[in-house]
């Protein structure tokens, strides 16, 4: 699985549209970890899925990213708005973004 091995490599990653962190619970053991959620029912499942993995869920939505210029090395987007401006801001200068074509099979 790319996104797998993509974390193995990462010291700071950063999951766009969360959900209840499942997927990206599921991708453990984790670097240092940022998820986000804009769908306020959500948000709570995520924390208590992923917060005892260490990961730091935050509400927030992919046009205004709750994650300082340049933080992530890493950005995981797997069914979630993407917005690449944004993308590129929180990113690190060699960092990678990893998504998935609408439609395609997980």
């Amino acid at each position: 699985m790319l996104a797998r091995d993509a974390v193995s490599h990462s010291t700071c990653l950063l999951d766009i549209d969360t959900g209840g962190g499942d997927v990206l619970g599921s991708l453990a053991p984790l670097p240092n970890s940022i998820a986000t959620e804009p769908f306020p029912p959500n948000a709570p499942i995520a924390r208590a899925r992923l917060g005892p993995l260490g990961v730091d869920a935050r509400a927030g939505t992919a046009s205004a990213l709750p994650v300082t210029d340049e933080e992530v090395d890493l950005v995981l987007n797997r069914h979630g708005t993407l917005e690449p401006a944004e993308v590129a801001r929180v990113l690190t200068s060699h960092g990678v973004s990893l998504t998935r074509k609408s439609g395609e099979c997980s």
